[in-house]
């Protein structure tokens, strides 16, 4: 057997799984990764947008793309929403990812990571000052 026959037989092998498996699989990797399996053939095409979890850990992506992405995501359950990033660009848009991911149902876990030099920044513009203690004078 050829090796390009051998290789489309394993391709044809793990796209006759059921979504649940390639969707569990895929739930390992970045969603920008899963969602790159779309172009295999339109077997994978929609697979990744029911996947039960979503994992933005990439600190250059866009609001963009994040946005597109959770416009297209169609799960009926989600387990969890991971967001890691460290562009000041993308703050504004946080509260709105985390609302989508709550309003998700069954999600289980929300982790939402941004960089601390953001989170200075934020409190240096911010006119409000907030106590370090309860007991100030």
């Amino acid at each position: 057997m050829s090796n390009e026959r051998i290789d489309s037989h394993k391709q044809s092998q793990i796209s006759s799984l059921p979504d649940e498996i390639l969707q569990h699989i895929l739930s390992f990797v970045s969603t920008k990764f899963a969602i790159r399996t779309s172009l295999l053939c339109s077997r994978w095409r929609h697979v990744w947008s029911n996947m039960p979890s979503l994992c933005f850990d990439n600190t250059t992506l866009k609001a963009a793309s994040i946005n597109k992405t959770l416009t297209f995501y169609t799960a009926l359950k989600m387990m969890d929403f991971h967001l890691k990033t460290n562009s000041a660009l993308n703050v504004p848009h946080i509260d709105k990812w985390i609302e989508f991911a709550m309003h998700c149902p069954g999600t289980w876990r929300i982790c939402s990571l941004i960089s601390v030099f953001f989170i200075i920044m934020i409190f240096q513009s911010s006119s409000t000052s907030i106590p370090l203690s309860s007991n100030s004078t």
